[in-house]
């Protein structure tokens, strides 16, 4: 089952092992958009890999955030079931407290013309200097 395709404030990332690409990947989309949505579990065509999630990655997802960004936007992670009983692990955040920083670094969502299929979003240093 395919969930559509990437946008500016849609990702896929096939794990929990690229969490923190994940969350870097959500600092980017709200200091460019104010919201972004993480898909866990999904390849880059949108499809849902069948992986297992629990509550225990909800936390682990929500101690990531807070420990790793400046300030926290309003999330929200559920874990999502598909028509055909495969899960993915959803990331939907919203927040208007600009910038965002990941790690003390700023991240901006643009997209990359040119672009190979499937790599048409990037996740960019927005400028060279470090928050404090």
């Amino acid at each position: 089952m395919s969930l559509g395709s990437e946008g500016p404030v849609t990702a896929f990332f096939e794990g929990m092992e690229q969490l923190e690409e994940a969350v870097k990947t959500i600092t980017g989309m709200l200091n460019r958009y104010n919201r972004g949505r993480i898909l866990l579990g999904v390849d880059s065509h949108g499809d849902v890999l069948g992986r297992s999630f629990c509550e225990t990655d909800v936390e682990t997802v929500r101690e990531t955030i807070g420990k790793s960004m400046n300030h926290v936007p309003d999330v929200r992670i559920h874990i999502n079931l598909t028509s055909d009983g495969k899960q993915y692990l959803s990331i939907e955040a919203e927040g208007y407290e600009i910038p965002y920083s990941y790690k003390s670094w700023f991240y901006s969502r643009r997209q990359c013309p040119g672009a190979e299929p499937g790599k048409e979003w990037v996740t960019l240093l927005t400028c060279g200097m470090r928050h404090h």
